[in-house]
């Protein structure tokens, strides 16, 4: 079975309620919430995870507080983890198509994309309160063309030892990905678990679509993961390969 090395890209950070971040979980107070990629290789195969934000300024005029240092702008921060720039990248995986998961999508000309199939179809046409996380311009029907799409349905081996895990409630198309490295199975989860709380306590993140699928979906990372990566941790550092959080099984 072929084993991945992984490499977290911090690409900025938003400050959302942390209750924003894990269901109920301390109202009202402020948290740094990282913007991590994950870039994975094994042989010759490069593939990225989640490409972060679009234009700082497009976040700050339209979605709020955030920050971007000059070292967190997506090919910089690629090329100082990974050594990559953007016409290196094989595959991006999006876990789903909110705004800070796939803004930075189109400066990979080489790459295939992949996302599930029904989260594609729901971001063109997101419930209302929802639409304020999606930014169509960056996935819309226009750029089909553009980008070179893999619409999965459900649970996807895309290269031995790299799996795509469906985990909706977040999203109704949400997926984590699932891969083989040294130490043992790793999960980077999205934001199936934002924090870690998620996990360990059995809450859901606190923005979600289907609670009952956001709990079976945390569940579901727990049984198959070794080590879990959560989307918006402050434990994850930019350029970290090893000592991901341990899953503690009940």
């Amino acid at each position: 079975m072929a084993t991945w090395r992984p490499t977290i890209v911090r690409v900025g950070a938003t400050y959302p309620d942390m209750s924003g971040l894990v269901l109920g979980l301390q109202p009202g107070l402020e948290q740094e919430a990282p913007i991590l990629c994950l870039a994975l290789e094994s042989g010759d195969t490069r593939v990225l995870v989640d490409t972060g934000l679009p234009a700082l300024e497009w976040v700050l005029e339209t979605r709020g507080k955030a920050t971007m240092t000059p070292d967190e702008v997506l090919p910089t921060a690629l090329r100082s983890a990974t050594g990559w720039g953007p016409e290196d990248v094989d595959f991006v995986v999006n876990t789903h198509l909110h705004f800070d998961h796939c803004g930075g999508n189109r400066i990979f000309p080489n790459a295939r994309f992949v996302v599930q199939r029904r989260e594609y179809e729901y971001a063109l046409r997101p419930d209302p309160g929802m639409a304020a996380l999606f930014g169509p311009h960056l996935f819309d029907r226009s750029a089909v063309a553009y980008f070179d799409w893999l619409f999965v349905d459900g649970d996807h081996e895309l290269f031995p030892g790299l799996q795509l895990l469906f985990t909706p409630g977040h999203t109704v198309g949400h997926q984590s990905v699932v891969f083989d490295a040294t130490d043992g199975v790793v999960v980077y989860a999205g934001d199936a678990v934002c924090r870690l709380e998620s996990l360990e306590q059995r809450i859901p993140p606190g923005i979600y679509l289907h609670y009952d699928d956001a709990i079976a979906s945390l569940d579901r990372i727990r049984d198959v993961a070794d080590y879990v990566i959560p989307s918006h941790d402050i434990a994850i550092r930019h350029c970290q390969q090893t000592g991901f959080p341990e899953v503690r099984r009940p």
